[in-house]
């Protein structure tokens, strides 16, 4: 009897053990990181007003210069699941310069993030639910 005791209880020891925890934990929304709602979301950075999802894989900037200053734009949108992993990721920089007030948009699209390839060789588990987009970094 002791035994069969020991041998479950060393079962259950390596069975759960070799079902790794994922590191990754749900994020939270905070500066530069917001919450997608009906494929959109309100920035109101210097430059950077909203950004929307469009139905072709692209993105729309609303660009509107808050600063005294004429502003050349350099932003990239990246697209984020729950835990924050990178799935798309956009770079816009196609104005030459932003006047002050001055608003404009522009629509350009999202390449591919492929976070398993770029893990394959770590020893990091990755969660199984991951993947679909929940936020939008913008980094202006």
């Amino acid at each position: 009897m002791l035994r069969t005791v020991s041998l479950w209880s060393l079962l259950f020891c390596a069975v759960s053990s070799a079902r790794a925890e994922s590191p990754f934990k749900e994020i939270d929304p905070g500066e530069g990181v917001y919450r997608i709602v009906d494929n959109e979301c309100l920035v109101n950075g210097d430059y950077v007003k909203r950004v929307s999802l469009t139905a072709s894989r692209g993105v729309s900037i609303l660009y509107t210069n808050r600063t005294e200053l004429r502003v050349r734009p350099n932003v990239k949108v990246l697209l984020l699941d729950k835990y924050g992993l990178p799935i798309k990721m956009a770079k816009d920089q196609w104005l030459s310069s932003l006047s002050p007030k001055e608003s404009r948009s522009h629509t350009t699209y999202f390449q591919d993030v492929d976070i398993v390839d770029l893990l394959r060789f770590t020893t990091v588990p990755l969660p199984d639910d991951m993947g679909k987009p929940l936020y939008i970094a913008v980094e202006e």
